[in-house]
């Protein structure tokens, strides 16, 4: 079948002119650029990220399932359900509208435009995702560096949070039905699985990494407020390049809080039970730290 594609296309390629075929050329190393960088680092993620045993699987698994049954608690969700009501009064009003004006007019510059390039690629989640689960693996390096261990630390967490709060996220984009201000029939209201805008993921994918840095770094009030206010730029990217509006930045960046608070939150427990697998043995095991 290749062959047969590449006789069927070698003749057509040659006729075009050299504008179309270097436009073909660039086209295909930029796909094949994209796509070499994701799948390098997946296949480390993949490859590095093997529980050491079947205690370590067991370990992964019941931490995930205790950022699930955190993230979708009551004390959790009660937060979310009054983020998406106050969201629902900017949405379906005339306010996001006011606002994605006054800053376009009033605050958007070439300088903003360049600060929105840069944060904008925090929140891309083909390059953020496997990176958060590359440092992750680095636990499984055998080294008593303080260094490596908090880098890991913190691509273990993050990862967790993308893994929590996906979900939640791709519903309600979907679940909110709102459009971009840069589409022409385009408007923040809601309307029920009409559109896949109403929350945008930017802000989600690139406000874990500073949120989660700042949890980690919750004592050091520089390092906290820091990572904090930078956790908010990549969805302010997304308002600055038109693509979408405060309501749907917003509720990007609170599903990130969250997530990564959830994922916080069970890390801060004393006590837990883990299943353990030897052979044909089963158990159970339990920690407590203090």
């Amino acid at each position: 079948m290749p062959k047969l594609i590449h006789i069927f296309l070698t003749p057509i390629f040659i006729k075009l002119g050299i504008k179309a075929k270097l436009k073909i050329i660039m086209s295909i190393l930029q796909i094949s650029y994209k796509r070499s960088i994701i799948f390098f680092l997946i296949l480390c993620s993949l490859t590095c990220l093997q529980p050491a045993d079947a205690n370590s699987a067991a370990e992964v698994f019941q931490r995930i399932h205790s950022d699930y049954s955190y993230f979708y608690s009551s004390d959790n969700l009660l937060p979310l359900a009054l983020s998406f009501s106050g969201a629902a009064l900017f949405a379906n009003s005339s306010w996001d509208q006011n606002v994605q004006n006054w800053y376009q007019r009033k605050c958007r510059t070439s300088f903003t435009d360049k600060v929105s390039s840069g944060f904008k690629f925090f929140g891309e989640g083909y390059y953020l995702v496997p990176f958060s689960l590359l440092t992750a693996s680095m636990s499984y390096i055998p080294t008593k560096s303080a260094t490596i261990s908090t880098i890991a630390e913190w691509g273990e967490n993050s990862s967790r949070a993308y893994l929590v709060g996906a979900p939640f996220l791709l519903l309600t984009q979907r679940a909110t039905g709102a459009s971009r201000p840069s589409e022409d029939d385009g408007n923040s209201q809601w309307d029920f699985f009409a559109d896949e805008n109403g929350v945008s993921g930017h802000a989600f994918i690139g406000a874990v990494p500073f949120l989660t840095m700042a949890e980690l770094h919750g004592s050091d009030k520089r390092i906290y407020w820091s990572s904090l206010i930078l956790s908010t730029l990549p969805g302010l990217s997304r308002i600055n390049d038109n693509k979408h509006y405060f309501s749907q930045a917003f509720l990007g960046w609170f599903v990130a809080k969250q997530a990564v608070g959830s994922v916080s939150a069970c890390e801060e427990q004393n006590f837990a039970i883990y299943p353990i697998l030897r052979g044909k043995d089963f158990g159970f095991i339990g920690r407590y730290e203090w």
